[in-house]
């Protein structure tokens, strides 16, 4: 057995709004074609070319160019009770998106780059009123550097791809508004 340990820096993103949590989460809803999932085991299907994998995609991406996978609602009552807490914490959500066609322009340099697509993405309601959407950058988690597939490039080249279309999506959903910090 052999342990080979990679140290890398993580980037955290948050966009804030003025947007309530569920006003925010019913724009990305809509961004993400939600009301019309993917039946994820039809990915699965191997009887299917690649024409039909791509047409089937296709007709569940939302307008932004990414799908719904899905939604966890973290309910921290045992947090808020464990610490004593005198109020109920915010609201968070764990929500998945992603976009098979964009992913695997990673997964065929890298397979471990699954362990960050699809994106996850975490929802909060913020105290005092907003909301906000936090994720890990995902250049900086898959395209690592010093690895043979790193080497030519494109392993980078196509997270940086992604970092460049979850941050417009966000900005579409969150909008032009002003929020205070």
């Amino acid at each position: 057995m052999s342990k080979h340990v990679q140290p890398y820096t993580a980037q955290r993103i948050t966009f804030t709004s003025a947007k309530s949590l569920d006003e925010l989460k019913a724009a990305l809803d809509k961004a993400v074609n939600r009301q019309s999932p993917i039946a994820y085991d039809a990915l699965k299907d191997p009887s299917l070319t690649k024409e039909q994998y791509i047409d089937l995609i296709t007709q569940k991406l939302g307008p932004s160019g990414f799908m719904f996978f899905e939604e966890r609602t973290h309910a921290y009552a045992w947090v808020d009770k464990l610490a004593n807490a005198t109020t109920p914490s915010p609201r968070a959500i764990r929500y998945t998106l992603g976009n098979p066609l964009i992913a695997q322009t990673m997964l065929v340099h890298d397979r471990s780059a699954m362990l960050h697509v699809p994106p996850e993405i975490c929802l909060q309601e913020r105290k005092g009123g907003g909301s906000t959407i936090t994720y890990d950058l995902r250049s900086a988690s898959i395209a690592l550097g010093g690895r043979p597939e790193d080497a030519s490039g494109e392993l980078l080249k196509a997270s940086l791809d992604l970092d460049e279309k979850l941050e417009g999506l966000f900005r579409e959903v969150i909008g032009d508004e002003p929020v205070s910090s």
